[in-house]
């Protein structure tokens, strides 16, 4: 009897261990990298962030280098837009070889628009500019236009329809404060060639009685200026007063 006892306890301890390296096989992996983490403790690496370009594809200022010369466009601030075609202006400048301060001035540009609102962007084609001004340097202006022309050829020509809608949107609100209307009208002005004091009222004078006495005197101004009976105006300076038949004297 112990001769067979022996070789069923070695098999019965072989189906044991079999049975839980099977049992180890079939527990799920689990790492620090499964909790944020990697085997040297440090947080796992996060998912790649797209670019900035992908982001915002349309990023200012441009710039073209070409014959030594850098030419500069800075945002453009927008005119007109009816969804279709695009009217703006920017800001440019050029610093020229050899130059140490650069020149600045203002283009004009029109394009065509087709806006994507699934992909909030706008595409532009056909896009020109239309004018060039160099106060400082007028006979400068074509060559410029032709550079300026080359660097937005360039592209990108894609820009944020977010951008250009809070462009439209700043556009309008300046259109309505335009329309608010304002007195232009310049100020009289009173010349003296000799000493006089000027009296202001404000409009046309309001005559009032003054009580117990044959006077009236005029509300709407802070000098005191009393009339009688007899049409006399009399206004107090200093320590007396100065007589005159009508509010202008003489």
């Amino acid at each position: 009897m112990k001769t067979l006892e022996n070789p069923r306890r070695v098999r019965t301890a072989a189906r044991l261990l079999c049975l839980l390296l099977t049992g180890l096989l079939m527990i799920p992996a689990v790492g620090p990298s499964a909790y944020g983490q990697t085997a040297g403790g440090a947080p796992a690496p996060q998912e790649e962030q797209p670019p900035a370009a992908a982001v915002t594809p349309d990023p200012w200022p441009k710039i073209l280098k070409q014959s030594g010369a850098t030419y500069t466009i800075y945002q453009p601030q927008l005119d007109s837009w009816d969804m279709y075609r695009l009217e703006a202006h920017a800001a440019v400048s050029v610093l020229s070889a050899g130059a140490k301060e650069p020149v600045f001035g203002v283009i004009e540009i029109t394009a065509s628009t087709q806006v994507h609102r699934m992909l909030r962007s706008v595409d532009f084609t056909n896009v020109t500019v239309a004018k060039t001004t160099f106060p400082s340097v007028p006979q400068k202006a074509a060559q410029y236009q032709t550079a300026f022309q080359t660097l937005l050829a360039k592209g990108p020509s894609t820009m944020a329809l977010d951008r250009l809608e809070a462009a439209l949107a700043i556009q309008g609100a300046e259109k309505q404060a335009k329309a608010v209307p304002v007195k232009n009208a310049p100020p009289k002005f009173v010349f003296s060639q000799k000493e006089a004091i000027l009296v202001l009222v404000d409009g046309e004078p309001v005559w009032t009685a003054v009580p117990g006495t044959a006077l009236d005197r005029v509300l709407n101004t802070r000098a005191l200026m009393l009339r009688d009976t007899a049409g006399n105006i009399y206004l107090h300076l200093f320590d007396g007063f100065v007589q005159a038949q009508w509010l202008t004297g003489p």
